[in-house]
């Protein structure tokens, strides 16, 4: 896949914008911290203002995305894509949480008529997920039963997140290289296009999930050892930006060829 050395290439050549990911990993740590700290009612405010700056930093980011494709200088694009895409952004992202919420609503339903409830899976995944250094003692005292239906779940869980997220795949790239700012014809542009080049957008989107799940786990198995983590953690930035790269240029070069065979 030419498209994907392309996108090694644009993203070794423009490295700051694997920093700027970084710099708000930074900004979206205080506003966790914050969250902990203060009531409900503030808690609402703050997420709501995180929600915002999210898609106002998203829409300036994929804006230097989108010149740097041609090697055009995007560094100074942020703030002109803040302003130019930011409500289009917004309904995207207000979209997207709908379907990602019932996503794991079905996820939800299917542990409770299938796998026998989902508060006890919840429980001990939330027990787990606290207690990083639990022992192997109190791992083997848990029922087995309940360890596999959890990693079921779980399964089932990533496999409508990761549908969902492929269906999503290409709305970004179509509002950015198209400039189509309506949100509802972007999406069903970008439908449009993955039915016309699903082997190669799966194809691709196989690597991605492959590639995000090693990284998980790497990141979680050294969770321990914080320098060891912090790179790894370093590395999926660079492979976000990398695929990001990928998935416009993969619009971009399909999206034209269909356009000149039309």
């Amino acid at each position: 896949m030419e498209f994907v050395k392309r996108a090694f290439k644009l993203t070794n050549k423009n490295i700051m914008l694997v920093c700027g990911l970084i710099i708000f990993q930074c900004l979206s740590s205080v506003y966790i911290i914050l969250t902990q700290t203060t009531g409900l009612n503030m808690n609402i405010q703050i997420l709501i203002l995180y929600a915002l700056m999210v898609v106002a930093f998203f829409a300036g980011f994929f804006n230097i995305i989108k010149y740097n494709l041609n090697n055009e200088i995007g560094k100074l694009r942020f703030l002109e894509g803040v302003g130019d895409y930011f409500l289009p952004m917004l309904g995207i992202f207000s979209v997207s949480f709908i379907f990602y919420s019932l996503g794991s609503l079905v996820s939800v339903l299917i542990a409770e008529h299938y796998l026998g409830g989902i508060k006890p899976i919840i429980s001990l995944i939330a027990n787990l997920l606290n207690n990083p250094n639990i022992s192997a003692e109190a791992i083997k005292s848990i029922n087995p039963a309940l360890i596999e239906l959890s990693f079921i779940w779980l399964v089932i869980l990533w496999a409508i997140l990761a549908l969902i997220s492929f269906i999503l795949l290409f709305w970004v790239p179509v509002l950015y290289i198209d400039s189509e700012r309506n949100i509802f014809k972007s999406f069903f542009k970008a439908i449009k296009f993955l039915g016309k080049n699903f082997v190669k957008t799966l194809l691709f989107s196989i690597i991605i999930l492959i590639v995000v799940i090693a990284l998980s786990l790497l990141e979680s198995l050294t969770a321990s050892i914080p320098a060891i983590s912090a790179i790894f953690s370093i590395v999926t930035y660079y492979f976000t930006v990398v695929f990001l790269f990928g998935i416009f240029l993969l619009y971009k070069e399909k999206s034209s060829g269909n356009q000149g065979n039309n």
